[in-house]
């Protein structure tokens, strides 16, 4: 037998149940959700909800603008990227925040961190090293934990080498949780020696924000 509910002028939807021998029940949820949601089994089966997206829903790419020697802590002169042809996911949100080096995320969620840097050595400079760390805080920067470190090095001057850190981080509380990067560096001169590469036009030293999934 179906269920038909008739149009408000024409036609109708039909439910029809399958034919099997048992009984099924489906238990809606209480609410309408939110938009972009996707209705699914709850915590039990049969007991339905509202969930979000389960793909990628922000991806938020930042670049470091200016190149720099030194160690720093944190890494500043951040820049959302804006080259033509280049895409950010924000998904109704306004992305990530960064201010004086801390970035604050815009939700909730399990968040894949990607970080991409590039050493340049300088003329005449040999086995340089710099390297990167990633720290996470749950109390607005109270306290950190690191969560990834990385070193690359360049045995003749003249030369180029990239890093990359990668790792996830549990953002319970948006408003609590941030992040920092932290860079080392073993130059033979501070102020001639091997630098870490930026750019306000193209993507040499970048940090990826990608929300994967919830928390």
């Amino acid at each position: 037998m179906s269920l038909k509910l008739n149009g408000s002028s024409s036609g109708y939807v039909a439910l029809d149940a399958p034919a099997t021998a048992g009984s099924n029940t489906l238990t809606l949820p209480t609410s309408n959700g939110s938009a972009n949601q996707f209705l699914v089994n709850g915590s039990s089966a049969g007991s339905l909800d509202w969930k979000n997206n389960p793909g990628i829903r922000i991806s938020d790419t930042w670049r470091m603008t200016t190149l720099f020697r030194g160690d720093v802590n944190p890494i500043v002169n951040w820049e959302r990227t804006d080259t033509t042809g280049q895409a950010n996911i924000l998904d109704g949100t306004s992305g990530m925040s960064e201010s004086s080096g801390l970035f604050t995320f815009p939700t909730t969620g399990i968040w894949e961190i990607i970080v991409s840097y590039q050493m340049q050595s300088a003329s005449g400079q040999s086995d340089d090293w710099v390297g990167i760390h990633s720290y996470f805080s749950t109390n607005s920067g109270t306290n950190w934990t690191a969560m990834d470190y990385s070193y690359i090095s360049c045995a003749v001057g003249s030369a180029y080498q990239r890093g990359f850190n990668s790792f996830t981080v549990d953002v319970t509380n948006s408003t609590n949780c941030r992040m920092k990067f932290v860079s080392f560096m073993e130059a033979s001169s501070t102020s001639t020696g091997s630098y870490i590469m930026g750019s306000s036009t193209v993507n040499t030293t970048w940090a990826r924000f990608n929300r994967i999934g919830d928390t």
